[in-house]
C-alpha cells in the first residue's frame, strides 16, 4: 500500500510566516520600548541626583559657573548663563555617577542665574509617558535630533532656551549659537519653565515674560513672594515699576494692571501710565506697553487693594493696545477707554 505524506500548503506556509513576522515585530517594538524606558529612567535619575548635588553645594557656596557659556541678557545686563553641566561642574559638586545622556553622550544643559543663586537643568526623554511615570521635579556641535524628544527639567522655573527653528527644533541654545541672546530682541528661541510649561516666542516681547521679576506671577513662581503687598517688577530688564501683587487669590501671582475710583473720568481712566499704586483714592494704570500680558485678566469691583474672591470674574484677554494702553478683555466692553468700567470703582489684575 502506498503511504500518504501530509505537509503544509502554500497558504498555510504564508499564514505561518505572517504570524512569525507579526510576533517578531511585536517583540522588536517591545524591546525598543524597553530600551527607551530604561534610558529615560537613567536620565531622570541622573537629573534628579545632579539637581540634589547642586542644591546641597549651593547651601554653602555660590552656584558654579560653567566652563563656557552663552550670556542671556536683557537690556545691558546679564540675567542667566546657559551651557552644559560638564566635567568640571560635576567634579566640583562631587557627582561621580556619569552625568551624560545614555544615548547621545552629551552633558545635560545647565542654566544658572547671574547672581549664582538659582539654577535649572534640562534633559530630553524619548518616551512621552515617562514624563508622568517618573519623579516630578543635553557634543558641542549639533549632532542630536531633538525634534521628537520631550524636555525634562529640574530646579527653579527659570526658562532654559531651545531653538524654535524647524531645522534645529528643540535644540538647546548653546548647540546652535555661541553668541549672547537678548531676550528683548530674539524670536528664535522658546523658554522651558517646566516639562509642559513653555513660553513660545513669536515677537521680541514674548521672552521678556520669563525675566525673574517680570511680573507678580514670576515672583511667585520663583519662590520670592512675601504675601500680597507692593513689589518692584522689572518687565523690560531696564527699569523697575512699583506694583501691587495679589499672592493669594486663585494661587496668586496677579499683577495690578489698573484701578479706578468711583469718580474716575474717561480722560484718565486706565488709558495711560498714571497714578500711584499706594494711593487708593486715585486712578492707577500700569503702562501695558512695558509688559506682555497674554494669558488672563481679573476684574474685581471691590474697595481697596484686596480682591474679594466671591466677586471675581474672569475673561480671556483679547487685546492690550500699546498705543493708548487700553486693557481689553472678552466680556469687558464700552466706555471711552474701551474697558467698560467708567465711573465704577474696580481693579484689573493680570497674570
Amino acid at each position: 500500500m502506498r503511504k500518504k505524506y501530509s505537509g503544509f500548503t502554500l497558504v498555510e506556509l504564508i499564514v505561518v510566516v505572517v504570524i512569525l513576522w507579526v510576533l517578531a515585530s511585536i517583540g522588536f517594538v517591545s524591546y525598543n520600548w524597553y530600551l527607551w524606558w530604561a534610558r529615560d529612567g537613567n536620565r531622570v535619575t541622573q537629573l534628579k541626583n545632579i539637581n540634589d548635588s547642586l542644591s546641597l553645594y549651593s547651601s554653602n557656596n555660590p552656584l558654579p559657573l560653567p566652563d563656557d557659556s552663552i550670556d542671556i541678557v536683557s537690556g545691558t545686563g546679564t540675567v542667566w548663563f546657559q551651557w552644559y553641566a560638564g566635567i568640571n561642574i560635576l567634579e566640583l559638586i562631587n557627582y561621580t555617577s556619569g552625568g551624560q545622556d545614555p544615548r547621545d553622550n552629551v552633558f545635560y544643559t545647565y542654566y544658572v542665574s547671574a547672581d549664582r543663586q538659582d539654577f535649572q537643568l534640562l534633559g530630553f526623554l524619548e518616551e512621552t509617558d515617562n514624563l508622568q511615570t517618573f519623579i516630578p521635579g543635553v557634543a558641542q556641535v549639533h549632532a542630536v535630533d531633538y525634534t521628537f524628544r520631550h524636555p525634562k527639567l529640574y530646579g527653579k522655573k527659570l526658562g532654559v532656551l531651545t531653538s524654535n527653528i524647524s531645522t534645529t527644533l528643540n535644540t538647546p541654545a548653546q548647540e546652535v549659537t555661541t553668541s549672547d541672546i537678548d531676550l528683548a530682541t530674539t524670536t528664535l528661541y522658546d523658554a522651558h519653565l517646566w516639562d509642559f510649561d513653555t513660553v513660545s516666542s513669536s515677537s521680541p516681547w514674548d521672552l521678556l515674560a520669563v525675566l525673574p521679576n517680570a511680573n507678580c506671577n514670576r515672583i511667585k513662581q520663583l519662590g520670592n513672594a512675601r504675601g500680597s503687598q507692593n513689589y518692584t517688577i522689572n518687565p523690560t530688564g531696564i527699569a523697575g515699576i512699583d506694583v501691587y501683587c495679589d499672592m493669594e487669590t486663585e494661587w496668586g501671582g496677579w499683577t495690578l494692571g489698573g484701578r479706578s475710583t468711583a469718580s474716575g473720568v474717561s480722560s484718565s481712566y486706565l488709558t495711560a501710565d498714571s497714578g500711584s499704586v499706594t494711593n487708593l483714592a486715585e486712578n492707577y494704570s500700569l503702562d501695558v506697553s512695558s509688559i506682555s500680558f497674554s494669558e488672563r485678566m481679573i476684574a474685581s469691583y471691590s474697595a481697596g487693594t484686596s480682591i474679594i474672591e466671591s466677586e471675581v470674574e474672569e475673561w480671556e484677554v483679547t487685546n492690550s493696545t500699546v498705543g493708548s494702553y487700553t486693557l481689553w478683555a472678552t466680556g469687558i466692553t464700552g466706555g471711552a477707554s474701551g474697558d467698560g468700567l467708567n465711573g465704577e470703582q474696580g481693579m484689573i489684575f493680570i497674570r
